[in-house]
């Protein structure tokens, strides 16, 4: 990715770093997508998600969890 888009690898390292508060605007709106699938170490993007009112989570195992994009209709 970093190759492709630096400017979008940087966005996509912070919000794994938890560096943005709000991850849900900066995933939808750049990453265009609705579904996020991460493991269980970022703890800091997991932080942020799990206060993101729009982030919802969807499913989680002993390895893995989803969380859904909710968007403003």
């Amino acid at each position: 990715m970093q190759l492709y888009n630096a400017d979008l690898y940087g966005e996509w390292t912070d919000i794994t770093r938890g560096r943005a508060e709000q991850p849900s605007s900066t995933i939808a709106g750049r990453f265009g997508v609705l579904y996020v699938v991460s493991d269980l170490k970022h703890g800091g993007f997991l932080e942020h998600a799990g206060g993101d009112a729009s982030m919802v989570e969807v499913y989680r195992d002993e390895s893995s969890v989803v969380f859904r994009i909710l968007l403003d209709e």
